[in-house]
């Protein structure tokens, strides 16, 4: 009885998600799309795929857009009205995801195209930090063009998908990049006890990732950066950075959760389109979620500014 009772609601969820979501994809056992469902008023802000079994159409993911969250409760836009929370009958299967995930991206893609219109990148005044071994470190004040990202959310029960957007945002920023480069040529003026007159620009690397860990950048990211030192463990100023980002995080070394789910991603960069995130907030930070946010940039906006002080 209480079988039969759950089937019913599965498939009415798979038909509520299929009439009200934002998108809709209907997969086969084989993840192949064999059908697009666009619903031009929707009352479920999600991008949604959903399959079909023997008993019949069961919803296999959700990925919020906006502020909706995936399988959560969520609000009518422009409504009081809430609408409940849906229940997934299933997951997609690797077999399912290695076919469609290109499709989703694309999807997701099209969505924060359409979303960002007509918006216009905006200036911000900033600092910006620089190291030459002739002048030092020196800091100066810039205008950045920063784009503006569409916001969407995954739940942590879809690995895969978490996985491809973790990749993407560890192996795949230039921002990121540009900060461990930063951090490697800083700290490459260091020289122990002797080199008492560098010891400041140790103590300004603290300083400044402190304050990007309350603000800005993912706890993991920050406790990534030794991994990600030219060499690694063999490049000398690897220890020095591990103390730093201990200090700062509290993170002992070794991969981070976060790093450990996007080594698992099979070939992303062929499936990823060519598409930017601009940040995913992090498993740790997020223990008491179900669900990680991140934004995507529209095309128009494919720059990620340095990494700024």
């Amino acid at each position: 009885m209480r079988q039969a009772r759950l089937g019913r609601v599965v498939s009415d969820d798979a038909q509520r998600v299929l009439t009200k979501a934002a998108v809709v994809l209907e997969v086969s056992p084989r993840g192949k799309v064999v059908r697009r469902v666009s619903n031009a008023k929707p009352a479920i802000g999600t991008l949604a795929i959903i399959g079909r079994d023997r008993v019949g159409q069961q919803l296999l993911m959700e990925i919020g857009i906006g502020r909706t969250r995936p399988y959560h409760p969520c609000r009518q836009p422009g409504l009081r009205k809430w609408m409940s929370a849906r229940c997934p009958g299933g997951t997609v299967t690797s077999v399912q995801y290695a076919a469609l995930s290109a499709k989703i991206f694309l999807e997701l893609q099209a969505i924060s195209d359409a979303r960002a219109g007509n918006w216009k990148p905006h200036n911000i005044p900033m600092g910006r930090a620089y190291y030459t071994r002739r002048n030092g470190l020196a800091t100066s004040r810039v205008e950045r063009v920063m784009p503006r990202g569409i916001r969407f959310s995954i739940a942590k029960r879809d690995h895969m998908l978490l996985a491809d957007f973790y990749w993407l945002q560890i192996y795949e920023s230039e921002k990121y990049r540009s900060m461990v480069r930063f951090v490697d040529k800083l700290l490459g003026a260091y020289r122990g006890e002797r080199g008492i007159m560098r010891r400041p620009y140790v103590v300004w690397l603290h300083d400044e990732l402190k304050a990007r860990a309350s603000s800005t950048w993912p706890r993991y990211l920050l406790s990534e950066l030794p991994n990600f030192l030219p060499g690694e463990r063999h490049n000398r100023r690897f220890q020095l950075l591990v103390d730093i980002v201990e200090r700062v995080t509290g993170w002992q070394g070794g991969k981070t959760p976060e790093r450990r789910l996007a080594d698992t991603a099979q070939d992303p960069k062929g499936r990823l389109n060519g598409i930017k995130v601009r940040d995913i907030s992090g498993l740790r930070a997020d223990a008491t979620k179900d669900h990680v946010v991140f934004e995507l940039f529209p095309n128009q906006e494919k720059k990620h500014a340095r990494w700024t002080a």
